[in-house]
C-alpha cells in the first residue's frame, strides 16, 4: 500500500486519526502498517503518543510484526535526535565539546616546555564541560525512565491480558456447565415421560363388554 501524503496537516491529521483507531483498539493491522507508511517526523509521533500506542500490541497475534517495526522506528529516530549536534547563540555545539582548544594545547607541549605553553584561546569550551557531563548524564539517565516505563507498560499490558483471558475461560467454562445442567434436565425429562408413558399403558387393562342381561326362566314342567 502506497500512502502519498506529504502536507504537514494532511500527516498531522492522518496521525491523529491513526492514533485515535490504535487508542480504541480499532483497525489495528492497517493503522499500523499506515504509519509504518508515513515516515512521519518525530515531533509528531511523540505529540501523537504513536509510540506509546505501539507497545501496547508488541504482543498482538496478528499486528505484533508491525508494532515491533514502529516501536523500533520511534527508538531510532529518538536516538538519533539525542545524537543530533545543536548549536546555541555563540554557534559553540552543546553536544560536541569543542577540541580545537586541546588541539593547541597538546602540539604546544610537544614542541615548547610546559612552562611556557600558552593558555587556552577558548574558555567557553572549559566553562562549558560540566554541563555537557551533566547533559549527557541527564540524557542517558531519561533514556534508562523511558526503557524501564515502557517495560513496565509492557508487563501491565501481559498482566491484563492474561486476567481477561482468566475471566473469559472462566465465563466459557459457567456457560458451559449451564449448558450441560439444562441438557442433563431435557434427557431426564424425556426419559421421564417415556418410561411414564410406557407404564401407563401397560397398567391399563381393556374391560370386557358386559354381556346383556336376559330374562332367562326356566320352565319347571
Amino acid at each position: 500500500m502506497n500512502f502519498n501524503i506529504r502536507p504537514a496537516t494532511t500527516m498531522a491529521q492522518s496521525l491523529k486519526r491513526l492514533s485515535s483507531n490504535l487508542q480504541f483498539s480499532t483497525n489495528i493491522q492497517e493503522s499500523l502498517d499506515q504509519l509504518l507508511q508515513l515516515n512521519a517526523p518525530l515531533t509528531l509521533l511523540r505529540q501523537y503518543n504513536i509510540k506509546m500506542l505501539a507497545t501496547r500490541y508488541i504482543m498482538h497475534p496478528t499486528a505484533k510484526d508491525a508494532a515491533r517495526r514502529l516501536v523500533a522506528i520511534c527508538n531510532r529516530l529518538e536516538k538519533s535526535d539525542v545524537l543530533t549536534p545543536t548549536t546555541n547563540a555563540n554557534g559553540i555545539s552543546r553536544k560536541r565539546p569543542n577540541t580545537d582548544a586541546i588541539e593547541d594545547l597538546i602540539s604546544c607541549k610537544r614542541t615548547t616546555p610546559i612552562m611556557s605553553a600558552p593558555k587556552s584561546k577558548s574558555p567557553t569550551a572549559t566553562k562549558e564541560g560540566p554541563s555537557q557531563r551533566h547533559q549527557s548524564i541527564s540524557t542517558q539517565t531519561n533514556s534508562e525512565e523511558q526503557k524501564k516505563r515502557e517495560e513496565r507498560m509492557a508487563r501491565d499490558f501481559q498482566k491484563r491480558k492474561a486476567v481477561e483471558a482468566a475471566r473469559m475461560k472462566d465465563a466459557e467454562e459457567k456457560r458451559r456447565q449451564q449448558l450441560m445442567a439444562i441438557e442433563e434436565y431435557k434427557q431426564q425429562r424425556l426419559q421421564a415421560i417415556r418410561f411414564g408413558g410406557s407404564d401407563t399403558k401397560e397398567n391399563q387393562k381393556p374391560m370386557k363388554p358386559k354381556g346383556k342381561r336376559g330374562n332367562c326362566f326356566k320352565c319347571r314342567f
